[in-house]
């Protein structure tokens, strides 16, 4: 049979092709022709962002009025980070960049070859403070965030676009930001903002990471309950750090706050004494750049707290009636960067409480009308495993789970909580095949239960830096269980992983940053592959949860 010119095939045929090529090549065939411009056109946009910044803002609406590219979105993505007002002052955004802890990561690449890919190279010298190339970059992002974020520009831009978005299935919420640098998901290497791609592509150009990405806090728990009410869950409402302790007035002077106000976080031992953060020192090398009377300030500086307004979006496009139809899947993108080692990534456990917003009934009324396959969320527990998990125990958050009846695939990172029992005890998911947990409790009977509901349809489970919650706590007794539930024919697993598990609680942090509180060094941390260890083996150093010192040479 002799070949046949692309343009003699079906259209059919033609997107099948296109839809297999890269986002470059995808732009390069619409040039084409009229044909291959419309066959490819749905494929150029696959992920969307929604967002207040600028630049997000006009791809979205460009978008939105071309109806064949706004017909192949297949993900929205709600993009929930901000910046402070007083980073758009340049002297201040210099002066605050100078200072050591501000800008640690400077010196790492976003998306490194290998462990040895660096850009510091010998012999080069770093500038004292960030350079003006940088702050015009943010200014470009971010000049008009909060007016549009006042306006809601960006909802009323997302309202009227919905209805054209004929091919989307997912929708997912994000606090990424440009130095999460994830392998997969939201703002990762290959699915990025307008805003993190130019912002990733000047630090590649300058061999050197830009400070303050925009960034947002789901949840920050403060001392003594401090903006602890109902005012949180405002759609406008925003505690930003760097203006707490820093006013741009006439000399662009720091304002002046006690040490005492800074109620961040506590300390790893379980107390409830507060825990300082520690003071960010400026650098010898860099005192020329700063005022001599400059304060040394508090990582809180860059504290960004927001709870509701991303998550608010996310609920109105869930409860919109054509995109009942439409969605399939549903996911919680967390952001790894937090304040301080104690606290963990992910939405705030409080807006599952009783005293919130009718947030789970919207969420539970919403699920129960979709055809929902794919679920994903992470949950911060705040400072400590009592706070998140006393609102655990209301069950709300279990409700909103009950609501999925056609539920395929299930991540659910409970930083700290009992994250297997979160499930409701006597609910079985008629179609479940996949199943993570991540960064919670794990009690064996909770777990034995839920695989012998799940026996006729779970494929596939993983179990991530997870601690086992049991009198005598043992991971090899719990794998000793799933293999003696196979045996018996009561769970019909093909693959069964479990990563960097604790047999202590760790108090605080989260294994996906490697945060978590390092157990005591005679506590081995585990791992299992189900078919390759006929018991638990000792974690490799790589795949732990927190950071571990490296090992002494044996004598």
């Amino acid at each position: 049979m002799p070949p046949l010119h692309l343009l003699d095939l079906p259209n059919e045929v033609i997107r099948d092709v296109v839809s297999l090529l890269p986002v470059k090549d995808v732009k390069a065939v619409r040039y084409c022709c009229r044909r291959l411009s419309d066959a490819a056109s749905a494929f150029l946009y696959r992920s969307l962002y929604v967002s207040c910044h600028d630049p997000n803002l006009m791809v979205f609406e460009m978008v939105s009025d071309n109806p064949l590219l706004l017909g192949g979105v297949q993900e929205l993505i709600i993009d929930d980070t901000t910046v402070s007002p007083v980073l758009l002052n340049r002297r201040l955004y210099q002066q605050l960049s100078s200072q050591d802890g501000f800008w640690k990561d400077r010196k790492t690449p976003y998306f490194p070859r290998d462990e040895d890919d660096s850009w510091d190279n010998e012999g080069r010298t770093w500038s004292p403070a960030a350079t003006d190339q940088m702050h015009q970059l943010l200014v470009w992002a971010y000049e008009n965030h909060h007016q549009n974020r006042l306006a809601n520009s960006d909802v009323a831009a997302l309202w009227a676009a919905l209805p054209g978005m004929t091919s989307l299935r997912s929708l997912v919420l994000t606090n990424r930001t440009a130095d999460d640098c994830p392998a997969e998901g939201a703002q990762s290497k290959h699915n990025s903002s307008p805003v993190v791609r130019e912002w990733r592509k000047m630090g590649e150009a300058l061999r050197e990471r830009l400070p303050f990405p925009p960034r947002v806090d789901w949840w920050v728990p403060l001392e003594d309950d401090q903006h602890e009410g109902d005012e949180v869950f405002e759609p406008d409402w925003l505690l930003d750090g760097a203006s707490h302790y820093m006013t741009p007035n006439e000399d662009d002077q720091f304002s002046h706050h006690e040490q005492d106000d800074d109620g961040l976080a506590r300390s790893d031992d379980g107390n409830d004494d507060a825990q300082e953060l520690a003071l960010v020192h400026t650098q010898a090398e860099n005192q020329a750049a700063l005022p001599s009377n400059q304060t040394p300030l508090p990582l809180s500086t860059r504290l960004l707290r927001r709870e509701s307004r991303g998550l608010r979006i996310a609920i109105e496009v869930l409860r919109n009636p054509t995109m009942m139809h439409r969605l399939t899947q549903f996911r919680v993108d967390a952001s790894l960067d937090t304040l301080a080692d104690v606290q963990t990534p992910g939405l705030s456990m409080r807006i599952f409480d009783f005293v919130a917003p009718p947030f789970v009934n919207q969420l539970s009324t919403a699920f129960s009308k979709m055809f929902l396959t794919s679920f994903a969320v992470v949950l911060s527990n705040g400072r400590e495993n009592e706070a998140g998990q006393a609102i655990l125990d209301q069950r709300q958050f279990s409700s909103v789970l009950a609501s999925m009846h056609c539920l395929r695939h299930l991540m659910l990172e409970a930083h700290g909580m009992a994250v297997v029992g979160a499930i409701p005890e006597r609910f079985t998911f008629p179609e479940l095949r996949t199943a993570e947990f991540a960064c919670g409790l794990i009690a064996r009977p909770e777990l034995r239960r839920f695989l012998r509901r799940h026996r006729n349809t779970l494929q596939h489970l993983r179990l991530l830096y997870c601690s086992v919650d049991d009198d005598e706590p043992s991971w090899s007794d719990l794998v000793q269980d799933i293999l003696r539930l196979k045996t018996m024919g009561h769970t019909n697993l093909r693959t069964a992983v479990m990563i960097s598990g604790y047999e202590t609680v760790p108090f605080t942090g989260c294994g996906r940053n490697r945060s978590k509180t390092s157990p005591p060094p005679e506590e081995p941390v585990y791992s299992w592959t189900m078919g390759v260890n006929e018991d638990v083996v000792e974690c490799p150093i790589e795949q732990l949860g927190h950071k571990a010192l490296p090992r002494l040479p044996e004598p």
